[in-house]
């Protein structure tokens, strides 16, 4: 695609996808950072340069791409994952905060900062649901000390949404799931959900891959280890959420 290059820094090479997920789990400097529980000010300067932005996105890319890739058994992750490079729009908040925006190009009478970023793109993403789960049999997942909180708020209430018989129902008629593909999948989400909540709860699982709270040099907005769906308002969450919006805030692209 016009404007993509392969993303060197997520490939560490390998005989097959295994062995490729492997390497990315042990020899991967970009992994070795997920795993550390120390807070992210202490490994990432809260100074906004390009460097230190580029560190907390290479972050949320490589914690959301395993929580993806576990659930939905993708099995040929390494080797196709390319990037594009953005414009990163810096707003001053009244207070002496700031908020980040990523363009792919200026609009209006916008003009971009001197920062850009590089922004992860998943390809060949048909390989997957039924397949085997190459990400799961690396347990990458264990890698994972910090996370994006929105991310992590919602991958724990789509964990309590996936019974639901308005869920099921899109993922057998709209998604074409058989049975045993939305087994694997139920199965999955629900394992990765309690692992990280588990891992939330004793504090070796950070949520502070926030882009604006962490270049204001703030606490990132509290998220409860054991964030709750409001079943009551069932309805309005579905059309809020349902189905994959759950998991909309997510940092990258994916492409099939």
């Amino acid at each position: 695609m016009n404007g993509e290059s392969f993303y060197k820094e997520f490939y560490n090479g390998g005989a097959n996808a295994l062995s490729k997920a492997e390497n990315f789990r042990d020899r991967n400097p970009i992994v070795k950072q997920l795993a550390d529980s120390r807070p992210l000010g202490e490994t990432v300067g809260h100074e906004l340069n390009e460097a230190n932005l580029q560190k907390v996105m290479n972050l949320i890319d490589a914690s959301e791409m395993i929580v993806l890739d576990t659930i939905l058994n993708q099995n040929d992750r390494f080797g196709n994952i390319h990037y594009k490079t953005e414009n990163v729009f810096v707003k001053q908040k009244p207070d002496g905060t700031i908020k980040l925006k990523l363009k792919k190009k200026p609009k209006g009478d916008q003009t971009a900062g001197q920062l850009t970023v590089k922004k992860m793109i998943l390809k060949d993403n048909d390989c997957g649901v039924a397949k085997i789960n190459i990400a799961k049999q690396a347990n990458l997942s264990a890698k994972i000390s910090h996370m994006n909180p929105e991310t992590y708020s919602r991958l724990q209430k789509f964990s309590q949404m996936i019974e639901l018989p308005e869920v099921i129902s899109f993922f057998k008629n709209e998604m074409h799931f058989t049975e045993d593909d939305f087994r694997g999948f139920h199965q999955n989400l629900t394992e990765l959900a309690s692992e990280l909540r588990q891992r939330c709860e004793t504090r070796k699982l950070k949520l502070d891959l926030d882009l604006d709270a962490h270049f204001s040099n703030l606490p990132p907005a509290p998220v409860a280890c054991d964030c709750q769906v409001d079943f009551k308002k069932r309805n309005v969450i579905l059309r809020r959420n349902f189905p994959f919006r759950i998991l909309e805030g997510m940092a990258f692209s994916a492409e099939k």
